[in-house]
């Protein structure tokens, strides 16, 4: 009996287990939140991250802008007098971050459950 007409013979709804791995699929942890469970906190987490990873393109985006301008003398730039001016535009910009990531994440999320939905009710009409 080969490998593959063992796997044919293993019912689609188990998973099945990694002869490599220590614990067992019964005994193992479950991650920290579920998707299923807690789907804000699954929201917030993925705009949170999104922001954090798009922030530094922005902000650096706004740091050139602000201080290549041609019209602002060379020996003081007006955009960053302090470190807390610093801070505080890094601060602003990771808001306007996750503020424009939000819709745009909650509508990929709607395009991806209708797509899915939508490949379901094919599966099961047996269109596909």
């Amino acid at each position: 009996m080969n490998f593959r007409m063992l796997l044919s013979t293993v019912p689609r709804t188990e998973t099945i287990m990694n002869v490599f791995a220590t614990d067992h699929p019964m005994t193992m942890n479950e991650p920290c939140f579920d998707r299923q469970k807690h789907p804000w906190l699954s929201f917030v987490s993925d705009v949170l991250v999104s922001a954090l990873v798009l922030f530094p393109f922005f902000y650096g985006f706004v740091l050139y802008c602000a201080l290549a301008d041609e019209t602002q003398c060379a020996d003081t730039p007006a955009f960053i007098g302090s470190w807390g001016d610093f801070f505080g535009g890094a601060a602003m910009a990771f808001v306007c971050c996750a503020v424009v990531l939000i819709p745009i994440i909650k509508a990929y999320r709607m395009i991806r459950n209708y797509l899915r939905f939508r490949s379901r009710a094919y599966k099961q009409k047996g269109l596909e």
